[in-house]
This record gives C-alpha cells, sequence and structure tokens, in this order.
C-alpha cells in the first residue's frame, strides 16, 4: 500500500506540474489576445476617423456634384430644345423611307401574285379547254352511229390520255371524306389512263335519251327547275 500511494503521490505531482505549466501558457495567450484586442482597438478608432474624413469628403462631393448636375440639366434643356426641330424633320424621313420601303414590298408582292394568278388562269383555261375538247369528243362518240351495233375504236395518240385523266381526276372527288362519309372516286386523283377507247351502243344511247326526256317531262309537270351541277372539291 505505501508503494502504491507513493506512486499515486508521485504521479499526482506530475499532474501539477503540467497544470501549472498549462495554466502558464493559457496566462501567456490571454495576455497576447489582449495586446491584440488593444491593437484592434485603436486601429479602430483610426478607421473611425478616416471614415468620418471620408464621410465629409463625400458631403463636399456631393454637393459639387449636384451643383454640376444642375449645370449639367440646365445645357441638356437648351440642346434639347435646339435638336427638336431635327429629331422631328428625322422621324418624318425615316416614316417616309419605311412607308416607301412597304410600299416597294407590296408592289413586289402584288407582282408576284398577278403573276402567279396570270399562269394560274392561262393553265386552267388550258385545262379546261383540253376538258371541253375531251367531253365533246366523248359526246361525239355517243352520237355517232356506226355501221355495226357495236364500235370499238382505240386512240393511238398519246394526247388523248392526259386530257381524259385530268376530266376524270376534276369530276371526283379531292378528299378522303364527303359530307361526312368516305368518298369512293378519291381514288381517281391518282388514275393512270393507258389506253383510249370508243365504244357505242346504240340502244343504251337511245334508253338514255328515253330516260332523260322522261325525267325533264316529270320536272315540267312538277314545276322543278334543275340547276347545272358542278364538280365538287
Amino acid at each position: 500500500h505505501r508503494k502504491d500511494r507513493q506512486a499515486a503521490e508521485e504521479e499526482l505531482e506530475q499532474v501539477k506540474g503540467r497544470l501549472a505549466d498549462n495554466i502558464e501558457d493559457l496566462h501567456d495567450e490571454i495576455d497576447r489576445l489582449s495586446y491584440a484586442l488593444d491593437v484592434c482597438s485603436g486601429e479602430r478608432e483610426d478607421s473611425k476617423i478616416l471614415l468620418e474624413d471620408q464621410v465629409a469628403a463625400n458631403g463636399r462631393l456631393s454637393q459639387e456634384c449636384a451643383q454640376l448636375k444642375t449645370e449639367l440639366d440646365v445645357q441638356r434643356q437648351q440642346a434639347s430644345s435646339r435638336s427638336e426641330e431635327k429629331s422631328s424633320l428625322e422621324a418624318k424621313l425615316q416614316e417616309a423611307q419605311a412607308a416607301r420601303s412597304e410600299l416597294q414590298s407590296k408592289l413586289q408582292l402584288v407582282t408576284s401574285q398577278k403573276d402567279s394568278l396570270v399562269r394560274d388562269v392561262a393553265q386552267a383555261r388550258s385545262q379546261c379547254a383540253q376538258a371541253a375538247n375531251v367531253r365533246n369528243d366523248i359526246v361525239s362518240l355517243w352520237k355517232k352511229q356506226p355501221a355495226e351495233p357495236l364500235n370499238y375504236k382505240t386512240a393511238d395518240e398519246p394526247s388523248m390520255l392526259e386530257p381524259l385523266r385530268g376530266l376524270l381526276a376534276c369530276l371526283s372527288h379531292t378528299t378522303a371524306t364527303f359530307l361526312g362519309f368516305p368518298s369512293t372516286c378519291v381514288a381517281m386523283q391518282k388514275v393512270q389512263v393507258r389506253k383510249v377507247c370508243s365504244v357505242h351502243n346504240p340502244y343504251l344511247w337511245k334508253k338514255y335519251c328515253d330516260s332523260q326526256d322522261e325525267l325533264k317531262m316529270v320536272h315540267k309537270s312538277k314545276g322543278v327547275t334543275v340547276r347545272q351541277l358542278a364538280p365538287a372539291a
């Protein structure tokens, strides 16, 4: 027990020594911090003085700037009054140039549209003339009285193929539906005519004419006026 007690006392003495050293180091650190705080306080006072001087200088500069701004505003008002007429003339000139450019653009657009319409009208007239010729040829073929009851004739001229194709496409729908129902003749827009044949059947033609005359008599008796139909789009 004596040995343990002696060892504990020695260890306690060592701890006390280390604590004393740490306390001494803490006192030194406190002294250094106090000195640094004093230095910072002095610098703070110096900065405060410099800041006050700077604020005073800024105040003087603000007064001078206000005075200069007043003089500048006066000069600007004078310059504005002198340049009002010039600005107005420049604005009017720009408006006139813009209006001229707009009129030139509209003129070019109208000219282009006019040329396009002229080409479209010429093309439409040419197609209508071709379609009318084809229709007249078909009607003349129906009315023709051949030597035989049925007469077949193949057209070898390639010029008859395209007008007939255009006539078939013109007389058919151009959309997949018509009045809400699927169109059965829209496929005629892509039809290709390979060969043209003319067929005359006197019996069928007479039957068609009799039906037409009968329908005219019915309309006349009932006072019905039939308008000419146009190909549906």
